[in-house]
């Protein structure tokens, strides 16, 4: 064991000739969405591209928000070529303007006066780049350069701004499950990785929890009404797939995991947003974890014909990749539209089939509810071709029902039938459990829920409690264990450290059984209370100094650099 270092195996994979697209609607919400995963996957040699929809021109000019773009992501080493725009106009919740959501035919004009796609800072945008024409601000064609975004990158993993109170995130999550509906209806083969977060609720209006701890904090679970603009049960988060059990978390590098922020390459690359004032936020943007939730896009159903019981108008929303849409947009509070297949009243035993022209396998089904359903005791029986092969309760408020079979089938034909009335949002059927991944799998030390790295405790603490958290493995298939004299018990799938009471330096290691290139290691310092307490007030230090020279960058940006 090599007790000099922390490390998880997750920062030495390779990812050459893998593409990873970055898209976001604003200039500043790439790190409000990837923090450092923006270094890790190009340490890992992947290409990493980073996608703007809108020139964030609402109150401050594009050339502005570009060239602090283009350096904040020159700090995280993010190249100049590697950062595209598609030159959209930034809108606002109170915006006197129409939103382009409402742009049918009509373009809209944005804030900044403008009714056309446009670049800056001698960057043409990506229509005009691949195209050599603006596009008028139309949904349609917001969309449609989503799709010639995907088409000219060929991202292998997407990561993508999900459904905040900002109508911009709204549009841009929206318009890429669309945009990735009509470019694999064009390109069946084509099943990127698909990660969507949040950039308000986990981060920009999250707790501002750097200094807390000397032992950096991860992400928390939004509660209302701790969080700005966070609407607890009348809220996307908290629904559909958002829940806080079914997030996927990575791990953060070496040099952004606190407890200063001086020396984080994260913080500088946040103050480059100067007229967003964005340093502030620092402190609520850096955790110990980095949060997504994941969609699967290599679901056989788009390839079958469906009948439905009634209501066939609308079953192809089933096959949408859409989990909802919004009927007011720039609402703050969601006001979500369920783009379900419903039943009709008079279907009292409503049913589905998919048939497919060649016998498929199938090994997984996932039912996921319109949003706005209240039914908690709504059954399922699933048949492949006539035989029964399982069953189970649809669950309400969009939330997916996830039925594993208990082998793989193999059939022309995949029947569900309800016991009363249903709305169903989406319905994904896989040959697999788990969808191939560029990403490997790696396992991460959690103390009370925070991942851990440099970990430290007073030297009169005698244990310490630790879990493990995985990603595409599984708990039981890891061997924990420590350095030294100390020594490490196991409770269920919980671990008790006990420390020797010489030892001040612990080493904790957790190995994939029978993969030692999957693992996480961990230091655990044992210091005196003194040591605890000056360590805590050169934290507080860098805490007031930041604070000092941020306000210092934002009193000049104002006096002398706003245009």
């Amino acid at each position: 064991m090599n007790n000099k270092m922390c490390d998880n195996s997750f920062f030495h994979q390779l990812l050459a000739n893998t593409n990873v697209l970055v898209l976001v609607p604003h200039q500043d919400d790439e790190i409000n969405l990837m923090r450092d995963l923006l270094v890790s996957l190009q340490n890992c040699k992947a290409t990493v591209y980073v996608a703007y929809t809108t020139n964030g021109d609402y109150s401050v000019p594009a050339n502005v928000r570009y060239q602090e773009a283009i350096e904040s992501l020159r700090i995280l080493g993010i190249p100049k070529e590697q950062i595209i725009f598609l030159g959209y106009g930034d809108s606002f919740n109170t915006a006197p303007n129409r939103h382009i959501f409402y742009a049918d035919s009509e373009p809209s004009v944005s804030n900044a006066g403008y009714s056309e796609t446009y670049g800056a800072e001698g960057i043409k945008e990506l229509i005009y780049q691949v195209k050599g024409h603006h596009h008028e601000y139309l949904k349609d064609n917001y969309i449609a350069d989503m799709e010639l975004l995907l088409q000219h990158i060929n991202p292998a993993i997407i990561f993508g701004i999900d459904y905040d109170t900002h109508p911009d995130h709204r549009m841009l999550s929206l318009g890429l499950d669309t945009a990735l509906c009509n470019v694999q209806a064009h390109y069946p083969t084509y099943k990127p990785i698909v990660y969507k977060g949040f950039a308000y609720v986990t981060a920009f209006h999250s707790y501002p929890d750097f200094y807390n701890s000397l032992n950096l904090e991860s992400i928390k679970e939004p509660q209302e009404p701790a969080i700005y603009h966070y609407f607890g049960e009348r809220d996307v988060y908290g629904s559909s797939i958002y829940e806080w059990k079914n997030r996927v978390r990575f791990p953060v590098n070496e040099g952004n995991r606190g407890p200063f922020l001086w020396n984080s390459s994260l913080f500088n690359a946040i103050k480059a947003h100067t007229s967003q004032s964005f340093g502030f936020k620092a402190s609520a943007v850096i955790n110990s974890d980095i949060v997504f939730w994941q969609r699967r896009t290599d679901s056989i159903a788009y390839d079958a014909e469906i009948e439905v019981s009634s209501n066939s108008d609308t079953k192809d929303r089933l096959v949408d990749f859409k989990l909802f849409d919004i009927l007011d947009i720039n609402s703050l509070e969601p006001v979500l539209n369920p783009l379900a297949w419903t039943s009709s009243d008079e279907d009292t035993q409503p049913s589905l089939q998919l048939t497919w022209n060649k016998a498929q396998d199938i090994r997984q089904i996932v039912l996921y509810s319109a949003i706005d359903f209240d039914e908690s005791c709504r059954e399922c029986t699933v048949y492949i071709d006539d035989q029964q092969v399982g069953a189970g309760i649809v669950l309400p408020k969009g939330h997916p029902l996830v039925l594993s079979l208990d082998t793989t089938y193999h059939g022309n034909q995949l029947c569900l039938v309800f016991d009363g009335p249903i709305a169903l949002a989406e319905l994904e059927v896989y040959a697999t459990a788990m969808q191939d991944n560029p990403l490997q799998p790696f396992i991460k030390i959690v103390k009370a829920d925070d991942f851990i790295y440099e970990y430290y405790v007073d030297d009169r603490k005698q244990s310490l409690d630790l879990s493990l958290y995985t990603y595409m493995t599984e708990a039981k298939d890891i061997t924990l264990y420590v350095d030294g004299e100390s020594s490490i018990e196991r409770n269920g799938s919980d671990y008790t450290i006990h420390f020797h009471p010489k030892e001040t330096r612990i080493t904790v290691k957790a190995t994939l059984k029978g993969h030692a290139d999957c693992y996480d290691q961990v230091v655990i310092h044992r210091v005196s209370k003194e040591a605890l307490s000056m360590r805590k007030g050169l934290q507080q230090l860098d805490k007031y100094a930041n604070l000092f020279f941020l306000r210092l960058r934002r009193k000049w940006y104002h006096l002398f650099q706003k245009q």
